[in-house]
């Protein structure tokens, strides 16, 4: 295509002060398939509202899009699946060259403070053959071979400290950090199914003795994060023989879901020892924040809801985390069990409109699934059993994908041949009615009862209990 060039004026706004606002214009080189964005960091990762700002090309490819910022800070710049990190400036202007065919490489910046693009351009070209290489090692570390993984991870901490941690873009740095310590704790759990013998002790403390010794318990660390404290702390809860136990007890169909909900008190245990470790107010509001979301998110308000009132008066002067939780425990509060239903109204594969008003005088299990969901292709088997054993007077099962690409959804559909009914939601994680469930992953599933109200919340699955809950429910409760 004929290359367009923008002509760039360099707005150093210097004296400017007043000027809280970011400007940021390019071109892109070749026709974009997705809608790009630039995406700043929320203040949750999963429950709180995306702050993404899309950008749209005209017809020769150029773009221009003003931001209003209070200080520096990192967005990212978003096309499909991948992301390139840009740092915004109250009062800067910045002008991008980018090819989306080659993005996240060869993208071209002018107008930064600094020498940061070139870096991270570095780092990039650096950092993708590791990446590679950490992808033909994942098997063999799955299978309890953790080294060689691990040692891979550390390469990219030490390239990212080498050319990010002196400029804006230590964020990356921090990550890194953060994403080897979760693979290094995930990394125990592997072990430990290989070698049940193996004292995972001395391993866990050095792990943690990595985390002090690389800053990761301070805010700029833990804002740097995916999910704050979260991954860190779960992977750490989960390293411990909570989930073994369980098993041994219920049986080895229990999911991750299953064993956070009936090992909560043991768990949490762990995971405030990791919150433990920081000493920064700040830092410690945050994290907290993040674990109380969490509780809100997956378990029952009655466990949930103390250690959310105890935040409250706890970091009182902390208003952006109190605003964001206490919007969400409303939110939670209408979706939980014997509130109605979320109505929606979704097309079946032959484009018919299905909604849920259509199932009022029976139970009906909600089913948000995804076809790259291996947990939820697992319950197939049992929810086929179940649905052959009861009537469908009583009982229907409603699978909402939440699938991105319709054409993955419909040969899904064909490769397993379920028998219920099959609606597409798409939009993966931000599908509507998966949202105002407050769904925070996948395998999703509620239990509506014949009035349209909800019975079960995410704490029901038919490798689980499902078959037992629904006997008891039409015995006691039959419709009518």
């Amino acid at each position: 295509m004929i290359r367009y060039k923008l002509l760039i004026f360099l707005f150093l706004c210097i004296s400017c002060n007043s000027d809280n606002t970011f400007r940021i214009e390019g071109e892109f080189l070749s026709p974009v398939s997705s809608e790009p964005a630039l995406e700043q960091q929320p203040v949750h990762y999963k429950y709180a509202e995306k702050i993404s700002h899309p950008v749209i090309p005209d017809d020769r490819g150029n773009f221009s899009l003003s931001i209003p910022v209070d200080q520096m800070n990192v967005a990212e710049f978003q096309i499909g699946d991948r992301s390139y990190p840009i740092v915004m400036e109250p009062g800067n202007r910045l002008s991008l060259i980018l090819d989306p065919q080659k993005f996240p490489m060869g993208v071209e910046i002018e107008g930064s403070r600094g020498n940061w693009n070139q870096r991270y351009q570095s780092y990039l070209s650096k950092v993708l053959p590791i990446e590679h290489k950490i992808s033909r090692e994942l098997p063999s570390f799955r299978n309890g071979n953790t080294d060689r993984v691990l040692e891979l991870y550390r390469e990219r901490v030490h390239l990212a400290e080498e050319l990010l941690y002196n400029t804006p873009l230590r964020t990356v740095y921090h990550a890194n950090v953060g994403e080897y310590l979760n693979r290094a704790l995930q990394g125990i759990t592997y072990r430990k199914e290989a070698n049940p013998n193996w004292n995972a002790g001395p391993n866990r403390e050095e792990i943690l003795d990595f985390a002090r010794q690389h800053n990761f318990f301070s805010f700029e660390s833990l804002k740097a994060q995916r999910a704050g404290i979260r991954d860190l702390a779960h992977y750490y809860s989960m390293s411990f023989d909570v989930q073994d136990s369980l098993r041994s007890i219920h049986g080895e169909q229990l999911s991750e879901q299953d064993i956070k909900r009936l090992g909560y008190d043991r768990l949490n245990r762990y995971r405030e020892h990791i919150v433990e470790q920081i000493d920064d107010r700040r830092a410690r509001a945050y994290a907290d924040m993040h674990l109380v979301a969490e509780r809100l998110g997956e378990m029952s308000l009655d466990i949930a809801e103390p250690t959310y009132r105890e935040f409250l008066d706890t970091y009182s002067d902390f208003e952006e985390y109190t605003s964001f939780l206490t919007g969400f425990y409303e939110e939670i509060t209408t979706v939980k069990p014997g509130e109605p239903a979320v109505p929606f109204t979704l097309p079946d594969p032959e484009g018919n409109p299905v909604s849920m008003s259509d199932f009022r005088g029976k139970y009906v299990l909600l089913d948000f699934w995804a076809s790259w969901c291996v947990p939820c292709l697992n319950e197939f088997p049992d929810m086929k059993r179940i649905y052959r054993n009861t009537s469908r007077e009583d009982f229907e099962i409603v699978a909402i994908s939440i699938e991105e690409d319709s054409l993955i959804w419909r040969r899904a559909l064909e490769q397993f041949d379920n028998p219920w009914i099959q609606v597409y939601g798409g939009n993966s994680f931000e599908q509507e009615t998966f949202q105002e469930y407050k769904g925070g992953g996948i395998p999703f599933y509620l239990l509506i009862n014949p009035e349209g109200t909800i019975e079960r919340y995410n704490d029901i699955r038919a490798t689980f209990n499902l078959e037992s809950v629904l006997d008891s429910l039409l015995t006691h409760n039959p419709p009518n």
